[in-house]
């Protein structure tokens, strides 16, 4: 890609599409980016070790809001839409695999 150098700001372009200059990030950027990455998921992820997937995405609206498949089924409606698949919501899907659970 194209570097450009304007009044001390290095600019780079992209080579798909139209000539667009984008000014280039830092090289701080992904250290940071990981950094916030990692602090926005790892909280899903504690929560999915200690209570196990079922529980964690019963008892977290946020969490069950980023379950886009499960067994076989889509989850989210409007994917499931968009690619002319039926839509199953994931509690029904959850509170099934409970009560088939053997006891």
């Amino acid at each position: 890609m194209p570097l450009y150098k304007t009044r001390n700001t290095r600019f780079i372009t992209s080579a798909a599409g139209p000539p667009v200059l984008r000014r280039q990030h830092p090289r701080a950027v992904p250290r940071t980016s990981t950094f916030a990455l990692t602090n926005a998921t790892l909280p899903y992820a504690l929560t999915l070790a200690q209570k196990g997937f079922r529980a964690a995405v019963l008892s977290d609206a946020g969490l069950a809001a980023g379950v886009h498949a499960y067994d076989g089924k889509l989850t989210y409606e409007a994917v499931a839409l968009s690619q002319g698949h039926e839509y199953t919501p994931l509690n029904q899907l959850l509170k099934r695999k409970v009560s088939e659970a053997p006891a």
